[in-house]
């Protein structure tokens, strides 16, 4: 199969690097952050769940990486070059023609060290620019002010509230915040001139 998206395994940072997800290499320990950050992680991403244990991401990234082959997703742990330790994950699912959206979880322990900030900057570097991806899109749920910080210090700008867009634990609706990021500078420029008057519209 010809390649269209020219994806990487491996994305390297001055700090960290991203790694293809392997059942085989990463599983285990990627489930041991996750089930130490599980409160954490579960209360903004409906997967991690009480019960989601050791198969449950095996089989994941069984199915990741064959998406990865396959270029439908492109997810990868994140490693600490320092301690050569998986703190995160993130990556990209391709859910229409040159669209990716963009998702990610970090180890609670890790915050405030610009992890997210580092490892989207040179995802989205190569997206746009080693890839042909035109836009990408980033969810989070209103209430994650940390994770709308990150997409804004990456460059994307508020789009739009889906409402009542997934029922959490407590069997709740949720909204969720839409920000986008476009490779056409012009049209960026364009969409960050009228990011301050679309929010006033949503958040008001």
């Amino acid at each position: 199969m010809a390649s269209k998206y020219n994806f990487p395994e491996t994305i390297t940072t001055d700090r960290f690097m991203l790694e293809k997800v392997s059942e085989e290499f990463h599983a285990e320990e990627a489930y041991q952050v996750i089930d130490k950050n599980r409160e954490y992680i579960g209360e903004f991403l409906e997967w991690c769940t009480p019960e989601y244990n050791l198969e449950d991401i095996i089989g994941f990234y069984k199915t990741q990486s064959e998406s990865f082959d396959e270029e439908e997703s492109f997810d990868f742990v994140i490693i600490d070059n320092e301690s050569d330790a998986i703190i995160g994950s993130v990556g990209i699912v391709v859910k229409s023609k040159d669209i990716g959206w963009i998702g990610y979880w970090l180890d609670s322990e890790q915050q405030g060290r610009g992890v997210m900030t580092e490892c989207l900057n040179e995802l989205i570097n190569v997206a746009f620019n080693e890839s042909s991806f035109i836009r990408l899109n980033l969810h989070t749920l209103a209430e994650n002010v940390k994770s709308q910080k990150v997409a804004k210090r990456a460059g994307f700008v508020f789009d739009s509230v889906i409402y009542s867009h997934r029922v959490n634990a407590k069997g709740e609706l949720e909204d969720v915040y839409q920000y986008v990021l476009i490779k056409d500078e012009e049209r960026m420029k364009i969409l960050k001139s009228k990011s301050e008057e679309i929010e006033k519209v949503y958040l008001k």
